[in-house]
């Protein structure tokens, strides 16, 4: 399927185009199928539901009290990281309002069959609130052979008819949203897969018959009574690449190892008992396609240049979103820097210097500061030309992982407490705390003589973070934050907060700021926007800024050199020390991603070599 097909279908099935910018991104990045993109991430996201459903589920009666005291079924899944139309058929499940799956699903498909599907008893029961408690004064009332009774209990029974039609509206309304939004647990991406199904299908059928290969469809197949087919039964045999294929099955989607081991298990044995052995096709690429090493040649340094051998660089979130095209990262001018290679910093070796270039010897160890992702030429490769301004000696003591992380982290982190300028003895409020950032917050933060009080989402990191030198360490998901913060602080507030997950708890982070306060924006982990209540921006004078390294490098104007040699010193000196993990080759960059988005991975994941 091209483009333009697969948006059509997305028109037809009412998904927002808005919602599918970064795909194009990435497809263009590492030149690979729109389509390929999708079905990559389709299938992540089915392993996601795969891996979390049992939990979600048996946590479901917590999900449905919440969700009956008013929060919004987007936001519930969004904070638990799962499909909203799944999470949403597990609500209605649980609610016990005469919804049978059938029911749910065809609710799912057509909305506005809901009311005729729903029990209208039950969401009586459900919508207990204030109308449950008139009714059971007017019980009360009728036991002591009050007058007015009957009124009484006439007006609870209106009240709890009235309650169960606003959430009949509300589950019809969030019905919708929800199939709006997800985008690949829904009936309209059903719709989607269904349809290039189909399409692939044909085309199969088409290029056989084009070629001359004889050969009986799955239709026809079945009407010879089998139930279990592939798409093509070849009537002769053909060689492909030396192996004899009997049988052709078609896949419009992108094929990994689990899914084909999956899929061999369910189908493909049964076709070659039956056919003997036969193909299938994954029209959008298999794994083994992307796992590849691109070579080129060795670049030549110009007059004034260096050419480094990398052999160390660290995969930040920042390389993530760079390629997934939220963060500023490739030059898209007409398309010219695509498909291009990503990498923000590194560490490497003086390979070769250029004419004129003479602070650097061969064989020197350096990093970039920065070098040239931005156009393209990033870090994840062996070798890059970058004019030697551009690069800074590393200390012996610097260890090779402290070297390549040089830029990222070490350079932000300075440049939060250059900007904040706090006075020692204050409190400065961090969220993720257990990152590789947030731990240099500590570090740095303890050399300043700056108190921080640092936020984790598990009670695990507690005791690791105290012994990295944290004053205070809040749990968010078992502490009320902006209660903690006040008894900390004697009920001033943080002096200042650093923020880089987005949401709704920004608007917690800004309430726990002290007046005339700063909140720094630095990051976007769970969300792209944030909430935060007018009232502490309006009258408490709370200020919330960005903070972006670029624009921060830039504004230190003549301090530049001086700020990152101080950078490269702190961690000469071990006052700051970044969290470093697992290594991985530089071909498998693919499972370094992978785990640098995996929650409670440990340390930074590098490539090397």
């Amino acid at each position: 399927m091209d483009r333009a097909s697969f948006r059509a279908i997305l028109e037809k099935v009412s998904v927002p185009l808005s919602a599918w910018p970064h795909f194009e991104v990435i497809a263009r990045l590492f030149d690979v199928p729109f389509a390929t993109v999708f079905s990559i991430y389709s299938l992540e996201v089915q392993g996601r539901v795969l891996r979390r459903n049992h939990v979600v589920k048996g946590e479901i009666q917590a999900h449905a009290r919440r969700y009956l005291a008013g929060v919004d079924a987007l936001q519930l899944a969004f904070e638990l990281d799962f499909p909203p139309c799944v999470l949403l058929r597990r609500l209605l499940e649980e609610l016990d309002i005469g919804l049978a799956k059938d029911r749910i699903t065809r609710a799912f498909r057509q909305p506005s069959l809901l009311p005729t599907l729903v029990s209208l008893q039950s969401l009586q029961r459900l919508a207990a609130g204030k109308a449950s408690a008139t009714a059971v004064a007017a019980e009360g009332r009728l036991a002591n052979g009050e007058e007015g009774t009957d009124a009484a209990a006439a007006t609870a029974a209106t009240a709890d008819m009235h309650q169960a039609r606003e959430l009949l509206a509300r589950l019809q309304r969030d019905i919708e949203q929800c199939v709006m939004c997800d985008r690949v647990c829904s009936p309209a991406s059903d719709a989607i897969r269904h349809s290039a199904g189909n399409e692939y299908e044909e085309r199969l059928n088409a290029d056989l018959a084009a070629a001359g290969v004889a050969f009986w469809t799955e239709d026809q197949l079945r009407s010879r009574g089998y139930h279990k087919t592939p798409d093509a039964r070849l009537q002769v045999p053909i060689a492909v690449r030396g192996r004899i294929v009997n049988w052709i099955d078609s896949k419009a989607t992108f094929g990994d190892d689990k899914l084909h081991r999956q899929q061999t298990a369910e189908q493909y044995e049964r076709y070659v008992n039956r056919f003997g052995p036969g193909l299938v096709i994954y029209w959008h690429g298999y794994i083994a396609d992307l796992n590849r090493v691109v070579e080129g040649s060795i670049p030549e340094p110009s007059k004034g240049q260096v050419r480094v051998r990398l052999q160390l660089r660290p995969v930040n979130p920042a390389d993530i979103f760079s390629v997934q095209g939220v963060y500023p990262g490739f030059a898209s001018e007409e398309g010219s820097s695509l498909p291009a290679v990503p990498g923000l910093e590194g560490m490497g070796v003086v390979d070769k210097c250029g004419a004129g270039a003479s602070q650097f010897k061969a064989g020197q160890r350096v990093t970039g500061a920065p070098f040239d992702a931005a156009k393209g030429c990033g870090t994840w490769q062996q070798y890059v030309v970058v004019n030697e301004g551009q690069l800074l000696a590393v200390p012996d003591k610097v260890s090779d992982e402290a070297a390549a992380q040089f830029l990222i982290n070490p350079v932000t982190l300075y440049g939060f407490f250059d900007v904040l300028k706090m006075p020692k003895g204050e409190y400065l409020l961090s969220n993720a705390a257990s990152s590789t950032l947030g731990r240099m917050i500590i570090q740095l933060g303890k050399h300043y003589g700056i108190k921080t009080i640092n936020l984790v989402r598990s009670a695990h990191h507690v005791d690791d973070l105290k012994a990295l030198g944290a004053d205070e360490v809040i749990v968010t998901t078992e502490e009320d934050l902006v209660e903690r913060v006040k008894q900390i602080t004697g009920g001033k507030g943080a002096y200042a907060t650093l923020e880089c997950v987005g949401g709704e708890i920004t608007e917690q982070l800004v309430k726990a700021t002290r007046n005339n306060g700063t909140v720094v924006v630095y990051g976007a982990m769970a969300a792209f926007s944030f909430c935060s209540g007018v009232h502490d921006v309006l009258f408490r004078g709370v200020t919330i800024k960005g903070f972006w390294l670029n624009p921060y490098l830039t504004s230190v104007g003549n301090r530049r050199s001086e700020v990152l040699k101080e950078v490269m010193n702190l961690l000469e000196q071990g006052t700051i020390s970044p969290y470093s993990g697992t290594h991985y080759p530089l071909g498998e960059a693919r499972q370094a991603i992978v785990e640098t988005q995996t929650p409670k991975r440990g340390g930074k994941c590098f490539l090397e070599g």
